[in-house]
């Protein structure tokens, strides 16, 4: 609805219409969750303690021991955790980057989030011991070696996208106006009267 005040004609500005390119949002968004999918991907690789196997035959091998076992759940939290940290990190940096494309923000987050956790899974398992078919066919029956770096349950992964819609929802109540000229205080609601300084007679 148009107003009209001093004879000129006012319409409430969008602050959402200064929303930057889509294909610069998407690159922007793709480039942070990649590289912190890659991050993380490292950093699980180190800090993860898979458990060791014993050699039964050359084609089969089981856990040393019952507390090697545990260390599964072990790998599997500390994956959550670090993704947890990074997504959380990339949701705020895509929130405060793209947050005036309103709601499509949560879909770039959550995919990218998506994605850099299968980039952090992968590259964990590749930067981590060898698998448990490469390694019992060179062992011998009896030996001990350690595991590979994986996840235990692929469900794991969705620990990403989560953290990054919170991330986007802790940037977006940042950034987006709750306060403009011509805006109530909580409300989006125009006022005329709050730009143009003409009040009631």
């Amino acid at each position: 609805m148009t107003v009209f005040a001093n004879d000129d004609e006012v319409a409430p500005p969008d602050p959402y219409a200064r929303a930057r390119p889509w294909e610069v949002s998407i690159a922007v968004s793709a480039a942070v969750f990649l590289g912190l999918g890659a991050l993380a991907g490292w950093v699980w690789s180190r800090v993860a303690v898979p458990p060791d196997y014993r050699v039964y035959r050359p084609d089969y091998a089981y856990y040393a021991s019952e507390a090697e076992f545990s260390r599964v759940f072990d790998m599997d939290l500390a994956f959550a955790v670090i993704g947890a940290v990074a997504a959380l990190i990339g949701g705020v940096v895509v929130g405060w980057f793209c947050w005036r494309h309103g709601w499509a923000v949560t879909v770039l987050a959550g995919l990218g989030a998506l994605g850099a956790a299968v980039v952090a899974w992968r590259l964990g398992v590749v930067l981590g011991p060898p698998s448990l078919a490469d390694s019992t066919e060179t062992a011998s029956r009896g030996d001990v070696f350690t595991g590979p770096v994986d996840v235990g349950t692929r469900s794991i992964l969705l620990v990403w996208p989560i953290a990054a819609l919170v991330g986007v929802i802790i940037a977006v109540w940042l950034c987006a106006p709750r306060e403009e000229p011509g805006y109530g205080r909580f409300t989006r609601q125009w006022n005329p009267d709050a730009e143009t300084g003409v009040k009631d007679a």
